[in-house]
């Protein structure tokens, strides 16, 4: 597997079909700015794993920053590389089919009228910063963080909101097992 770098701008959005496009790296020069689609489509090829330093953002209406069909981990900045951003119309991050990852030291949110920062569709965790980065940001239009179909956990060291909402919403399909309410 050699995977796939990006270290300039571009304005086409990427689709991983094949496992060796596996892992997939946005470096602090990268940028991936799409008016069109998802920013970055992982297909149901493999669990994909998306680490960025750079810019990841669709402005396309209902479309995501990083979409990754059959689960995946996305590690958005590191600590120290807190000047990451992934955002997307509808989210900035949307993991289905499995479960999902993320990784967060920098900016993940929804750009649009309604949305989410991050949607984990079958379960999974996400972490939002560390005790020595607690300038992590999750914003969404409705809730920055939805998790579903399967548990999930949330450790959160900076800020997560959601301006309709709540901050944190944990649903499963035939009811609710928790929401935890903003502060």
């Amino acid at each position: 597997m050699s995977g796939t770098t990006i270290s300039s701008y571009g304005t086409v959005g990427v689709q991983l079909t094949a496992v060796s496009q596996n892992p997939v790296t946005v470096t602090s020069t990268g940028t991936i700015d799409t008016a069109t689609g998802n920013t970055i489509y992982g297909s149901n090829a493999d669990a994909w794993t998306i680490s960025s330093t750079g810019t990841i953002r669709s402005t396309a209406p209902g479309q995501n920053g990083v979409f990754l069909k059959q689960g995946g981990t996305v590690a958005n900045g590191a600590s120290g590389a807190t000047g990451a951003l992934i955002s997307g119309a509808f989210s900035g991050v949307t993991i289905g089919r499995a479960s999902g990852a993320v990784i967060n030291y920098g900016t993940i949110m929804n750009t649009g009228p309604s949305g989410l920062a991050i949607d984990l569709a079958h379960g999974g965790s996400i972490v939002n910063g560390a005790t020595n980065a607690t300038g992590a940001l999750m914003s969404g239009a409705v809730d920055a963080v939805a998790i579903s179909g399967a548990p999930g956990t949330v450790a959160n060291y900076g800020t997560l909101g959601g301006t309709a909402t709540e901050g944190v919403f944990l649903f499963n399909r035939l009811r609710k097992f928790a929401e935890i309410l903003s502060v």
